[in-house]
């Protein structure tokens, strides 16, 4: 069953007030032949065009009838370089036996009006997405599409598939063989969760499925989607911290910390471990609920850093909760006025109470 979706009206709105940038790119490298940047579209000689727009979804026309229409709009259209920065973004792929043969991408601000012409372009593309709106096998397919901005347009429109459709998604998620496109998917499942809920656990036990897989990406979207289920995931948390990749160790100790677990001490000493102090945030943060008290020795080499303001605060905060100290944090703060001495004091005593324990 095809989905049907239409663009919503403010945001067709928006687009046809547009000060509207239409450039015609070139394919990539896997188009067709003689697609060079800066080339009109090729009238009558597509058969395919797929429309994606970021924010709304994408379509794959196959009647020539329509993409000759869509065609003659864009050949009435006055082309300027796309805006900076805009509101809204899309792109049309014109299509021949499978090969790109020209991209137009169009970038927009909301501004006064246009042109009658710019209006029915959109319009056009309003009743074109209403038609021949992908349903969610079409807009797996088009994760393989060769344009990121098409790629990009199905990953957002598979976030808000309808509850029947959310099969397809996880059996793809399972299935495809490339990493970020199974990746996206479940990102897609975390939000396809929270809209439609998950009572049969399909989804959740998709997610875990895939934080256990070896591709680091994959891992990382599906912990981050795993959030979704609060502490009834964090098992999958817990466990991805034993994973040798740092920045696997890392999302998971991000989840963890905003889920507000108490993390044993011994699985974040790994990532605390690392020389590269940029791993060190989430891992402290992690700790931040933490009654361990193996935490205490961890986070007192935190401390002892000279150079690290923002570590050594949060480090300091867990420490005297941890220890019962009250050694002030104003020489810790970022962008404080480093003391050597009040450094070494604070140390001490906290070493002091460290072995008094």
């Amino acid at each position: 069953m095809n989905r049907r979706p239409t663009i919503h009206r403010t945001a067709i709105l928006a687009i046809a007030l547009a000060g509207v940038g239409l450039a015609c790119a070139a394919a990539s490298a896997r188009g067709g032949e003689g697609a060079r940047r800066g080339d009109a579209v090729p009238a009558g000689k597509a058969d395919q065009l797929v429309i994606a727009l970021h924010a709304t979804g994408v379509a794959v026309i196959d009647e020539a009838a329509s993409i000759r229409r869509v065609e003659k709009l864009i050949d009435r259209l006055e082309l300027n370089p796309p805006n900076i920065g805009a509101d809204f973004a899309g792109l049309l792929q014109f299509r021949r036996d499978g090969e790109v043969i020209a991209t137009t991408s169009f970038v927009g601000r909301i501004a006064l009006p246009r042109s009658d012409r710019h209006r029915a372009f959109f319009a056009e593309l309003d009743r074109l997405l209403a038609k021949h709106g992908a349903d969610a096998a079409g807009l797996i397919d088009q994760l393989e599409n060769e344009d990121d901005q098409i790629r990009y347009a199905a990953s957002n429109a598979l976030r808000s598939v309808p509850r029947d459709e959310v099969g397809a998604v996880i059996a793809a998620a399972a299935t495809l063989p490339r990493a970020e496109v199974r990746a996206s998917l479940c990102t897609a499942l975390g939000d396809l969760a929270k809209a439609h809920g998950d009572r049969d656990g399909s989804i959740v036990e998709a997610l875990r499925r895939a934080a256990r897989e070896d591709d680091s990406e994959v891992k990382d979207s599906a912990l981050k989607a795993l959030l979704v289920f609060g502490r009834d995931a964090e098992d999958a948390h817990l466990h991805a911290l034993s994973n040798p990749d740092p920045e696997v160790q890392e999302t998971a100790a991000y989840c963890l910390s905003t889920l507000g677990t108490k993390v044993p001490a011994k699985l974040v000493a790994p990532l605390l471990g690392q020389k590269d102090r940029n791993y060190h945030f989430h891992a402290i943060e992690a700790l931040k609920t933490t009654d361990d008290p193996e935490a205490a020795p961890l986070l007192l080499e935190v401390v002892k850093d000279g150079d690290d303001y923002h570590h050594r605060h949060s480090a300091g905060q867990i420490l005297n909760r941890l220890l019962g100290t009250s050694v002030d944090l104003a020489p810790f703060r970022t962008g404080g006025t480093y003391d050597r001495t009040r450094h070494a004091a604070a140390i001490a005593t906290w070493t002091k109470a460290l072995q008094n324990r």
